[in-house]
């Protein structure tokens, strides 16, 4: 894939160059070497015997000891507990994903088209209940939850805002974790919404809204504390309109994360994310989403804070739009919790 090409124009209307896509990624890999160094001049506290067996770090973003009442829980005989509503998730988010549920809002520095845009989008992941062990806790564990989102693009054209489309999705994900290894299993609806103010002024031929329902199934695996590789797909149940055979309906997904140590003074951390996104209804042609960035949690919480830079090269992610081809480069700040 050559992104380097197709990221579309910047505000001053020049594309960006193959230098300053690669001085983004060395300024990522330098974070890594630097952030050691850093980490080593703040103050150390005594080693928690409780974290270090915690074989993760890609799934332990947040290297805190629990609170007692967090641990209390109907403890079976073979050694699990039940957490109603628990903190955390065994499956953590895919960063780079731009389907999945989170709440952010990203302003495009450029791309290929001729007007200004920006995602907003609201979603959380809320576990219901977690059987986990009493041992290793999260990291052997099962959760079945509720999660949703919604995604809404606006464009800036003239001196107006119009909201180009919406997408609403809601559903039940089951995931696991066995230590290294965790997986997600995703059953959801998902409704798609032009903003018909928009469909009139682009002249788009668009008077429907649309509605699938998908199953995804996403392995990952953690290769190291610092690097996580996943792959999987989806497969469209309901929601043959556009999709008139199987092979029409399948959706490949695959990627990887890499995280740089951890500042602990800021409790924050460099990651650069890639996801590849390959629909049967677009002959398998791949979607790029390569994400740059710095994450930071809050102490003693689950919940995290990113800020990063995004470019994107292939088919929209807004489901009203499968055919349309899209690149851009975007700087978000995203909340995941």
């Amino acid at each position: 894939m050559n992104l380097s090409k197709t990221f579309g124009k910047s505000i001053s209307g020049r594309y960006f160059s193959s230098s300053e896509f690669f001085l983004a990624i060395s300024i990522f890999l330098g974070s890594m070497i630097v952030a050691p160094s850093i980490a080593q001049s703040a103050p150390q506290s005594s080693p928690d015997p409780t974290t270090a067996q915690t074989p993760s770090a890609v799934l332990y973003q947040d290297p805190f000891t629990p609170e007692e009442d967090e641990k209390d829980g109907a403890i079976n005989e073979n050694g699990y507990r039940v957490l109603f509503f628990p903190q955390g998730d065994p499956f953590t988010p895919l960063l780079a994903d731009p389907r999945q549920p989170t709440s952010n809002i990203s302003y495009f520095l450029g791309s290929n088209n001729h007007y200004g845009q920006f995602d907003g989008t609201f979603g959380a992941d809320i576990g219901i209940v977690r059987w986990e062990s009493e041992v290793s806790g999260i990291n052997k564990s099962i959760q079945v939850g509720v999660m949703g989102a919604a995604f809404s693009r606006f464009a800036f054209v003239q001196t107006a805002t119009f909201l180009e489309s919406t997408d609403f999705i809601i559903g039940l994900p089951i995931t696991i974790r066995y230590n290294k290894f965790s997986t997600r299993i995703f059953f959801y609806h998902d409704s798609s919404h032009t903003g018909y103010s928009y469909t009139s002024l682009m002249n788009l031929n668009k008077n429907t809204d649309y509605g699938q329902e998908l199953l995804q199934i996403i392995p990952s695996y953690d290769v190291t504390r610092y690097f996580r590789i996943y792959g999987g797909g989806a497969y469209r149940v309901v929601g043959l309109g556009f999709y008139p055979s199987a092979q029409d309906s399948l959706i490949g997904q695959a990627g990887f994360e890499l995280y740089a140590p951890e500042w602990k003074a800021a409790y924050s951390r460099a990651y650069m994310a890639l996801n590849i996104l390959s629909q049967g209804i677009n002959g398998y042609t791949p979607s790029e989403d390569l994400q740059i960035g710095i994450l930071t949690h809050r102490p003693a919480s689950w919940v995290q804070f990113r800020t990063a830079i995004d470019f994107y090269n292939g088919y929209s992610p807004m489901y009203d739009f499968p055919f349309l081809k899209e690149n851009y480069v975007a700087l978000g700040a995203y909340f995941d919790f």
